[in-house]
């Protein structure tokens, strides 16, 4: 699972209605263009689902990956993972699209990842997740680069 270059949305959808910020994991700017900021971000643990999607509509499964994810973590409802351990929703949602593309007539990959909450540092410190589609994954300190918008990472926002 390749993560890097990663569009990572700090979407006030994710805040609304909520009871205050969302945690997110630590970061420092390093740059600030046009658009965009350049971050280094700590090592971080991620619940992650993907999906192939249709070349021509790569937002078709951004619904699905997140009710998957949200499933786990228990945000409508009982939680999905063995322990049964409601976790907290944190911020960015990290969306991912890569594969061959339409000019090969090849399908896509859609990735969703959900950061864990600090808390859990190691993958072996989550809950287990019941479903086949979530897996849990350490991602090591990187820089990205980083847009912020609010709502859903769609094709014409990302």
């Amino acid at each position: 699972l390749s993560l890097m270059g990663l569009v990572m949305s700090l979407g006030g959808a994710l805040g609304a209605g909520g009871g205050g910020a969302l945690e997110q994991p630590p970061y420092e700017v390093l740059e600030t263009r046009e658009g965009y900021t350049v971050r280094r971000y700590a090592p971080m643990v991620l619940a992650v689902a993907s999906a192939e999607v249709d070349p021509g509509a790569p937002d078709s499964k951004d619904s699905e990956l997140f009710t998957v994810l949200a499933g786990y973590i228990g945000v409508r409802g009982a939680p999905r993972n063995a322990q049964g351990r409601g976790i907290a929703m944190t911020a960015p949602v990290i969306t991912h699209v890569e594969g061959a593309g339409p000019a090969a007539g090849l399908g896509r990959r859609k990735t969703m990842a959900f950061v864990l909450p600090r808390r859990f540092s190691r993958p072996e410190q989550a809950p287990t997740p019941t479903s086949p589609s979530v897996s849990i994954v350490a991602i090591p300190a990187r820089l990205c680069a980083v847009k912020r918008f609010s709502g859903m990472c769609v094709a014409s926002v990302c």
